[in-house]
């Protein structure tokens, strides 16, 4: 899961416990640079998801926590989606170390400034658990570019709101980071046969306006059969395991069905496909429910990285595009 493109502005000292210290004190023998870019993966119903930044902490192998302001820092994530990001900082100078506890503090939105949903029918104030975005731990080398990262799933974390909040707000669980040199990037080929078994077994559980919710759902190996496969909602007794990312299936001018799934980290998984998420409210479990289920399950695929990240895998879903998948690109479906 990208246009909008916003300069990051790099000023501001470095901070620490109430000092302050200037990176030009620091050789630069002993220096790396720091780069975070943020990624979504999308959701067809949102019109803009506005995200303002107003400053990146991060603490030090000394525990000294240090501040890198971030102010007027703004992008849309509907615009960086899949394979595509928006590099929010860009090549920071760092001593080089071991760091940790990363995060970009956020400006609360209120639907008029901030971070904001725009859901067509107007603003709507968006609230990230502790106005954060997190980043965790990274390490920067001296002489190094060091590329990190951030997948947020909007279809999983983004809620709307209830009797607690106001607007929308976002799970930190539907968001993680990796290190670019050790992710790559998924693309799968769907059989157009199964494409339209489900619309035609499911003709009556369509969404409002006619359409379905074709859905790639990502889950780790230790799922082994669709029978493990869970709908997106939290807690659970039964057995079945949430999926760790997911991604539209859509239709391209030659109508072939794909879906993309960007900055996994290095591993296998396990792809179920399914038209009914428009059924799936992270907030209720949708198959005990019985209106939501997994259609298919695509099988496994290794996600590999290439020589310094970033490799597109191509995993075949069923037989693939019409005249059959690409294969062999590094990725295997069932």
């Amino acid at each position: 899961m990208k246009k909008l493109m916003l300069s990051v502005a790099v000023f501001g000292l470095l901070q620490g416990c109430g000092s302050e210290s200037s990176d030009n004190e620091i050789p630069e023998m002993s220096k790396g640079t720091l780069s975070i870019g943020i990624s979504d993966s999308p959701m067809h119903s949102m019109q803009k998801v506005q995200l303002e930044f107003h400053r990146f902490h991060y603490t030090d192998a000394s525990g000294v926590e240090h501040q890198h302001q971030m102010s007027g820092v703004q992008m849309n994530l509907m615009d960086y989606r899949g394979m595509d990001r928006h590099m929010v900082i860009d090549q920071l100078n760092l001593p080089a170390g071991q760091y940790h506890n990363g995060y970009f503090e956020m400006v609360e939105g209120d639907g008029n400034q901030g971070c904001y949903v725009d859901n067509g029918t107007g603003r709507h104030g968006l609230h990230l658990e502790n106005d954060r975005i997190h980043l965790g731990d990274f390490e920067v080398r001296a002489g190094d570019h060091h590329r990190m990262t951030i997948e947020m799933d909007l279809y999983r974390g983004l809620h709307g709101s209830d009797q607690h909040h106001q607007g929308y707000h976002f799970h930190q669980d539907a968001s993680y980071s990796v290190a670019d040199n050790h992710m790559g990037h998924l693309i799968g080929e769907v059989d157009p046969q199964w494409v339209e078994d489900c619309e035609t077994k499911n003709s009556a559980n369509g969404a409002l306006d006619s359409n379905f919710g074709h859905m790639a759902y990502l889950y780790p190996a230790e799922v082994s059969s669709i029978e493990k496969m869970a709908d997106i909602s939290g807690e659970r007794n039964d057995g079945r395991i949430a999926p760790i990312a997911t991604a539209p299936v859509f239709q391209d001018h030659n109508d072939d069905w794909h879906f993309h799934m960007g900055f996994l980290p290095k591993g296998e998984y396990r792809v179920g496909y399914t038209c009914l998420a428009h059924f799936d409210d992270a907030s209720v479990d949708d198959i005990a429910s019985g209106r939501f289920e997994m259609e298919q399950d695509a099988g496994s695929v290794v996600v590999n990285t290439g020589e310094n990240g970033g490799h597109q895998n191509v995993m075949t879903c069923g037989n693939g595009h019409r005249g059959g998948g690409h294969g062999g690109h590094g990725g295997h479906g069932g």
